[in-house]
């Protein structure tokens, strides 16, 4: 039998970073709905709760008005910036928390955890701002955060 100690600041921090990832993904969630309803790609029965605006799943088909086009093209920029959300986020929480149980080296946890909130939250401004190469620095260094913890959590696993 192994008995688990948990540090109270790599606890601490695994907290923070996942509120600080909660609002990130509600605000852009929000962001998506907002820009979605500009796009009129909600469902047809969701006109009615935006003031009777035209709603029909793909948007407006109006495409050559410059206006209509910046639109759709913010919608799709928020469609794939929650999806990327979805992908990446999740797989760090779990990595992040379960790693919490057997990291090798606190510390080193707590700063991994950290950098990983912190780089998705500005990959999040990144993307949705269409700054380059911002958004992929911002995700490789979330990446990497998420394969340190791994790292730190397997060591330390195997080291009980």
């Amino acid at each position: 039998m192994v008995a688990v100690e948990i540090d109270l600041h790599a606890l601490q921090a695994t907290a923070v970073s996942t509120a600080v990832l909660l609002v990130t993904h509600l605000g852009c969630i929000f962001r998506q709905g907002s820009a979605r309803v500009k796009a009129g790609s909600r469902p047809p029965e969701d006109g009615p709760m935006f003031g009777n605006s035209k709603q029909n799943f793909t948007g407006r088909q109006d495409t050559d008005k410059p206006h209509i086009k910046e639109r759709l093209e913010n919608s799709e920029r928020y469609n794939r910036l929650v999806m990327n959300n979805l992908e990446n986020i999740l797989i760090g929480l779990i990595v992040a928390w379960g790693t919490l149980l057997c990291a090798k080296d606190a510390n080193t946890h707590v700063w991994l955890v950290l950098i990983l909130a912190v780089s998705r939250f500005f990959y999040a401004f990144a993307y949705a701002f269409a700054l380059q190469p911002h958004r992929t620095i911002c995700w490789l260094v979330a990446l990497l955060a998420i394969i340190g913890m791994m790292v730190n959590g397997l060591v330390g696993v195997f080291s009980l």
